[in-house]
């Protein structure tokens, strides 16, 4: 068997057992436990203040999640009067508020997400109906 371009055929894991193979014919086989992608949180279903729900069917629950720096929230509420749906955790915080142009009902309003988490309906031309809670951020690391 020849050597790779790198003039190897295994790289060892600190322990001394092979992590990564190259055979002759360049195909790489990987042993053990890696980590090639940035980490994945999972869909998390927050808890909502009071007077808000999910619009469930046929979007889901109001959810978020966050994939290496990249937060995502999806799902909608039930609800488009001023205020908190809920507060993200730390991690998932924007550095600086982020303002958003919402759709609500038949038209437009306003959702921040502030630096302390709180994912809050700013304005609205109504008091009742729904509100699209999707939106996709960058954190810091």
């Amino acid at each position: 068997m020849t050597n790779s371009v790198l003039g190897v055929r295994t790289i060892q894991h600190t322990n001394g057992t092979d992590a990564m193979t190259i055979d002759g014919s360049g195909n790489v086989t990987f042993s053990g436990t890696t980590n090639a992608g940035p980490s994945d949180s999972g869909w998390i279903t927050p808890t909502l203040n009071s007077g808000y729900s999910s619009y469930s069917s046929p979007y889901g629950p109001i959810a978020y999640r966050k994939i290496g720096n990249i937060v995502n929230i999806q799902g909608i509420t039930n609800e488009s009067a001023a205020g908190v749906i809920f507060t993200l955790p730390v991690g998932y915080r924007p550095e600086q508020q982020i303002i958003i142009a919402a759709q609500m009902n038949n038209t437009l309003g306003r959702l921040d997400i502030r630096r302390d988490g709180a994912v809050e309906i700013i304005s609205s031309s109504q008091g009742s109906g729904w509100c699209s809670c999707a939106v996709t951020f960058m954190v810091a690391d």
